[in-house]
């Protein structure tokens, strides 16, 4: 395989095509094939949908004067960024160039087809540093890349699930324990129900996730260590991308109002629909700090994280996206206890400022504002003179997310038993 610079009296009409066609719709991928004086345009909710409409037998059910030989231009819409596929008259040579990254690649096959199968390989892992600025690329400057740079990609669930549980200490403001002077020391099981729906730049993006956790209390000492196992399914317009993770924090409790939060995890996101594998490895520190204001709590939080990506393969697809971030999270929520409305209840607010710094991303900055109200209770249990005071707990809450290009909504539902 060899590189291939177009001339750019060639290049610039049609890559202005590519423009406009990218500025006029919201679909994840779209073509538009130009041969033999005509034209004609497609749009897919998917990668393996286009990638069959590319095939070449195809042009001459819009095209009927279409040949092999014909000369032929198919501007791609893919995800967002421009992609030019070209072959001159009497030729099998494809000629790729993506002028976001000053890519171009020539690919020499026996056929068009033959050529069109070189380039899926190098998309598979062929292309190297090429393809890694490509994925950097549909992350600094599209709203549906499944990594990274949007609301529901994998490192922003992440950035959001590390703070999240290192703000949420147990604590039990407006609600007396059973057994006073006596710590909530049992373990306790996590189960929380999310969806998401957020839109950018015309792309709506659905997220349905299941965070599950375990949190292990020490006897004698408010100090806790969190084993969490997300779980995500998301939908870009039709396309449906998958995640998964591990992480383990644990929770030093520095005095009454102050604990700090050290964290590691692992996530792995995979999407045939949208052609993107990638595992990401994360570190943070969280300080939560309660300040008790009469009845009421307000507690102050602080993260500082650090988000990788790694090289990923699986069967016969290779890709490393190489983005890595530092992400400050910075937010503050106010207990307001309503024993009146109901016993052992409460409402909480809250704003956080999220803003990353290093990769480039479509979205590096965004705030978030909500509420939740939920039931707080615990129930003791004696052994031998020992008194354990278990946690159980009912919230329900809604949290907006805005930016300058991107707004949405979540609906949180928990149980913590």
């Amino acid at each position: 395989m060899k590189n291939l610079r177009i001339k750019s009296s060639y290049l610039l009409p049609v890559m202005c095509a590519a423009l406009i066609t990218q500025t006029a719709r919201a679909e994840l991928f779209s073509i538009e094939v130009q041969s033999e004086g005509e034209t004609y345009q497609q749009s897919y909710d998917n990668l393996s949908d286009m990638l069959d409409a590319l095939d070449f037998d195809e042009v001459s059910n819009y095209i009927p004067a279409y040949t092999d030989s014909s000369a032929i231009t198919t501007v791609v819409n893919f995800r967002g960024v421009p992609v030019v596929l070209s072959s001159p008259q009497n030729s099998s040579d494809i000629t790729m160039s993506i002028g976001a990254i000053d890519v171009s690649e020539l690919f020499q096959g026996s056929s068009r087809d033959d050529s069109m199968d070189l380039l899926s390989d190098w998309y598979e892992g062929e292309g190297d540093d090429a393809l890694t600025r490509l994925l950097q690329e549909l992350a600094a400057s599209t709203p549906s890349d499944p990594v990274a740079g949007n609301p529901t990609s994998l490192m922003s669930r992440t950035v959001g699930n590390d703070f999240d549980y290192a703000m949420d200490t147990g604590a039990m403001s407006g609600v007396e324990l059973s057994n006073a002077g006596q710590s909530i020391n049992g373990n306790m099981v996590s189960v929380f129900a999310r969806y998401s729906n957020y839109s950018a730049d015309g792309i709506e993006s659905r997220e349905y996730s299941l965070p599950l956790a375990y949190t292990v209390r020490f006897d004698n000492s408010e100090d806790r260590l969190i084993i969490r196992v997300p779980v995500a399914y998301v939908m870009y317009d039709g396309s449906e991308v998958y995640n998964l993770g591990l992480g383990i924090g644990y929770g030093r409790q520095m005095n009454p109002q102050w604990s700090l939060t050290p964290a590691l995890g692992y996530s792995l996101v995979g999407s045939e629909d949208v052609g993107s594998l990638s595992q990401l490895v994360s570190t943070s520190l969280t300080s939560s700090y309660a300040i008790p204001l009469a009845e009421y709590e307000l507690t102050i939080g602080n993260m500082l994280g650090y988000y990788s990506t790694l090289p990923t393969e699986a069967g016969d697809i290779s890709q490393n996206p190489e983005i890595s971030n530092t992400v400050l999270r910075n937010g503050a929520s106010l207990n307001i206890p309503t024993p009146r409305l109901v016993a052992d209840t409460s409402v909480e607010v809250f704003i956080t400022d999220t803003r990353y710094f290093g990769s480039e991303l479509y979205i590096d900055q965004y705030n978030e504002i909500g509420f939740s109200f939920g039931k707080d209770k615990t129930v003791v249990t004696e052994d031998d003179g020992n008194y354990v005071n278990y946690i159980r707990r009912v919230r329900a809450g809604v949290k907006y997310l805005f930016s300058d290009n991107s707004e949405g909504y979540s609906l949180n539902f928990g149980y913590t038993f």
